[in-house]
C-alpha cells in the first residue's frame, strides 16, 4: 500500500510532492488541472479527488490506512512524523528552542500567508455583492485581491523579522550568517515548506521576496538547489528563485 496525492502543477501540493519523494515514500500521485477543478469540469482524476475530499483542495493526500488528509503544514508534519527518523529530515536533530519555533512558524504561514492567495485569485469568495452594487462588482473584487496582496507582504515581513530575531536570539553574532530558517545546517520541513510558499510572494516575483525578506529568500534558494529532486520544483514552476542573482 502507498499513499495517494492528489497533485496540481503549480499549487500547494508541490510542497507534499517533494517531500514525499525526500523521505523516500512510496505513493501515487494522481494529477488533477487546477482549472478544471475550479471549473468543476468533469474528469476521471476530478471524481476522485471530489469523493476523497469534497472541497477538491490541494494538497489532498490518502494515506496507506484510506486516511484522507489535508492542509499543508498537517500532511507535512504528518510525514516526517511517521517517516523522517534516521533521515536527514529526522525532527530529532532540533533542540526543543527550534522545534517549538518549527511548529509555531509552519502553522503561522498556512494562518496568515497562504490563505491570502485565496483572496487573490478568488476575491468572490469572501463577499456577496448587492444588486444595487453590482456595477461597482469590478471594483470591489479588485480591492480585495489588493488587500489580499498587501496582507500576504505584511505576513512575510513579519515573518522575516521573527526568524532573524529568533536567530540572533539563539546564535549571537553568528545568527546572522545562517542559511537555513532555524539555523540548522541543512534545510528542515519548514524550509521546504517555505521554499514553495516563497513563490506566492508579491509582485513581482521573485524579486519582492529578495528585497523584501532576503533570510526567507536565501534559505528558498538553498533548499531548492540541493534538492535531489530540484526537477519537482522547477516543472511547477517553484525554482525560479534559483535565477535571481
Amino acid at each position: 500500500m502507498s499513499y495517494t496525492l492528489f497533485h496540481s502543477n503549480f499549487s500547494g501540493s508541490t510542497a507534499v510532492l517533494v517531500a514525499l519523494n525526500e523521505l523516500r515514500v512510496p505513493h501515487e500521485v494522481v494529477e488533477v488541472d487546477y482549472d478544471d477543478v475550479v471549473a468543476r469540469k468533469d474528469s476521471e482524476s476530478l471524481r476522485r479527488i471530489l469523493k476523497a475530499n469534497p472541497l477538491a483542495q490541494f494538497p489532498t493526500l490518502v494515506t496507506p490506512d484510506g486516511t484522507v488528509m489535508t492542509e499543508m503544514t498537517a500532511i507535512l508534519l504528518f510525514l516526517v512524523n511517521q517517516h523522517g527518523t534516521g533521515t536527514p529530515w529526522d525532527l530529532a536533530h532540533l533542540n526543543t528552542r527550534q522545534l517549538a519555533t518549527l511548529y509555531r512558524f509552519m502553522v503561522y504561514t498556512s494562518g496568515n500567508i497562504y490563505p491570502t492567495v485565496t483572496h487573490e485569485n478568488f476575491p468572490e469568495r469572501f463577499i456577496d455583492i448587492p444588486a444595487a452594487h453590482k456595477d461597482q462588482e469590478k471594483d470591489i473584487l479588485e480591492w480585495i485581491r489588493n488587500r489580499g496582496e498587501s496582507r500576504r507582504g505584511e505576513a512575510f515581513e513579519l515573518l522575516e523579522r521573527l526568524v532573524r530575531e529568533f536567530n540572533e536570539e539563539t546564535f549571537g553574532e553568528a545568527g546572522a550568517n545562517t542559511t537555513f530558517l532555524l539555523g540548522t545546517s541543512a534545510p528542515t520541513i519548514l524550509d521546504l515548506m517555505m521554499a514553495v510558499v516563497s513563490h506566492y510572494a508579491c509582485h513581482p516575483r521573485p524579486t519582492w521576496m529578495k528585497e523584501k525578506c532576503p533570510r526567507l529568500a536565501r534559505s528558498a534558494k538553498r533548499t531548492v538547489a540541493q534538492s535531489a529532486f530540484v526537477e519537482l520544483y522547477r516543472t511547477n514552476q517553484c525554482a525560479v528563485i534559483l535565477d535571481t542573482k
